[in-house]
């Protein structure tokens, strides 16, 4: 093909948005064709390490993590909805979309240190006067008593609470103590409340750290007995389990139980009649009535509606994003998407339309404005969205 500008040139212009159609389609054109994947790693580098010149490391980690999340999928995945048949359109238009993220990503760039909490997301020319906020750190501790504490990712808290140590730091909830006796299993539990618009970490008394995601609820004792340790969950938490051979963890989601030991994993019930409980080290088994799955590493154990329990393998960045930060989808439908929208930034939404039956894959900042979201949604998905106060309509 025969190209009718420079294509680093052309490159630079797409990163300082100064090009035409002609030239966007050039660009795609080009970095479709296999035998560029490299030159385009090469560009992203030269054009980082320009704006960032007495930072040699921060270039090279920032180009590792693009070759890692971002490069990998340029061979394997489109952005767009993944038809039947996969087509060479298709996954062009990924190619452009990837650029649009990179692009993002160095504009970031430029911005002094001060001003860099602001989203890795694409700036619109004008944002709308009504907007939405990102959800923050926030939660209340519920103890079995009655006592409540309001905690949030600012304000430090400590307190000593019926024998047991409670602090709160950073967004997390440090919960402490000593006795583990098997008298204290069967008395009334404490709840963690996480409500939508929130999210929060807490450290259970054995030092098993827990990620809380928006509308979700932890149950656990005041202390675990001495040869069990359960917790219950409603919505949608990460958990690294502390070892304890004589001690096995579990997770009571519903009807569903998750065994493990020393493991890692992310349950996710926010729908009634489905659960799902990804492994992401370790092992865990998943039992629901009588129907049980032992997970490896990468597999998900999947309770579906018609209460049939299946295991898949998926992308465990896809199912512990949100915990680091990031919205993450890959291959995931609209209604998935949606509702991580939705409860993360605490709308109700309102379809008026069919819901798109496609399958999408991309990544967002969660700190990003909500019209800043929709936006990438929009661009992805050809839906239009609608907002007023908090009530999100989408328009098909």
């Amino acid at each position: 093909m025969e190209y009718k500008k420079d294509i680093q040139q052309l490159f630079v212009d797409f990163l300082h948005n100064d090009y035409t159609k002609e030239d966007l389609e050039q660009l795609i054109a080009y970095f479709g064709e296999e035998h560029s994947l490299e030159m385009l790693r090469e560009k992203i580098e030269k054009e980082l390490a320009a704006e960032m010149k007495d930072d040699d490391v921060r270039v090279k980690r920032l180009v590792r993590r693009l070759d890692e999340r971002l490069l990998k999928q340029l061979g394997e995945t489109p952005i767009l909805p993944l038809p039947k048949r996969r087509s060479h359109v298709q996954w062009l238009a990924w190619v452009g979309t990837a650029a649009a993220v990179i692009a993002m990503l160095v504009l970031w760039l430029r911005q002094p240190d001060a001003a860099r909490d602001t989203p890795l997301v694409a700036a619109q020319k004008q944002l709308p006067t009504n907007d939405v906020l990102p959800g923050e750190s926030q939660a209340t501790l519920i103890l079995a008593d009655g006592k409540q504490f309001n905690l949030d990712g600012k304000e430090k808290f400590s307190q000593s609470v019926n024998g047991a140590q409670i602090s709160s730091n950073h967004g997390e909830l440090i919960y402490e103590q000593k006795s583990a006796t098997d008298e204290v299993a069967h008395e009334p539990l404490n709840t963690l409340v996480v409500p939508k618009a929130g999210t929060f970490q807490m450290r259970l008394p054995d030092g098993t750290r827990v990620w809380l995601n928006a509308y979700s609820q932890l149950r656990f004792p005041k202390s675990f007995s001495a040869h069990e340790r359960k917790v219950w969950v409603t919505g949608e938490a990460y958990f690294e389990v502390a070892k304890d051979a004589k001690r096995p963890f579990s997770v009571q989601v519903g009807e569903t139980l998750i065994k493990a030991l020393g493991t890692a994993f992310n349950v996710r019930a926010y729908n009634e009649g489905e659960t799902s409980a990804t492994l992401t080290d370790g092992s865990i088994q998943v039992t629901y009535k009588d129907q049980s799955v032992k997970l490896i590493p990468g597999q998900q154990a999947l309770l579906n509606p018609s209460a049939k329990l299946t295991v898949r393998r998926v992308d465990l960045e896809s199912a512990t994003a949100w915990k680091d930060g990031y919205f993450y989808f890959k291959k995931e439908p609209f209604e998935k998407i949606i509702q991580d929208v939705a409860l993360w930034y605490d709308v109700t939404i309102h379809d008026e339309g069919p819901v798109p039956n496609e399958l999408y894959s991309g990544s967002v900042d969660r700190q990003a404005k909500l019209s800043e979201v929709l936006e990438m949604l929009r661009a992805v998905s050809e839906t239009r969205f609608e907002l007023k106060g908090r009530e999100l309509y989408i328009v098909h």
